[in-house]
């Protein structure tokens, strides 16, 4: 038996199946393993490009709905276009970006508010509308529509406006913290 080896041996066919085999079967797998490798590594370079990218736009909104209000008192937008991707986005959880997602949900809290507000507005107004209208009937029966526009853009201010600010109000308070959280994650990211 000894001999039969040697004789196999002595002919190179170990040798050339482990050449012919196994050296392939090594190469195929290391490659496998590398391609794997530089996948995950691109896919997080992705993950935190996309990450850096959503905080960016959030923290222009922010900056944007912050200044608008300091400017001109008023709303900027009815509705956060970033923050809803963000909270929709696989990239951003609770266990990594709590802090930040907390105020999130809190700034969103504050434009569902507004646009409650917004939306009952004809609701409030419609029956305020009919006596305000009455009110402004002269002597004749004929409407006087400059008293009509006093007495609605008066209740416009004394009672409209205030809800409106009220909410208002909320976004901004949450606006601003959220804005502190927002440059921390993107310095975080950054520094990695």
């Amino acid at each position: 038996m000894a001999e039969w080896i040697k004789s196999v041996w002595d002919s190179g066919v170990p040798m050339t199946l482990f050449t012919g085999v196994a050296v392939p079967i090594f190469a195929v797998l290391l490659s496998v393993r590398v391609t794997m490798k530089k996948a995950k590594e691109k896919e997080l370079e992705d993950e935190r490009n996309q990450r850096i990218k959503l905080l960016h736009m959030l923290r222009h909104e922010l900056k944007t709905v912050i200044t608008h209000y300091n400017a001109k008192n008023k709303y900027y937008t009815k509705e956060s276009l970033t923050g809803k991707l963000i909270v929709n986005s696989p990239l951003f959880n609770v266990n990594e970006h709590k802090a930040m997602l907390n105020g999130l949900w809190k700034y969103l809290r504050g434009y569902e508010s507004l646009n409650t507000a917004i939306d009952t507005i004809p609701m409030q107004f419609a029956p305020i509308q009919t006596a305000i209208l009455d009110l402004s009937k002269n002597m004749i029966g004929l409407h006087n529509m400059a008293k009509y526009k006093k007495l609605s853009d008066e209740f416009v201010n004394e009672e409209i406006e205030p809800i409106i600010d009220e909410s208002v109000q909320y976004i901004i308070a949450a606006a601003k913290p959220l804005l502190e959280e927002v440059e921390k994650e993107i310095r975080l990211i950054e520094s990695k």
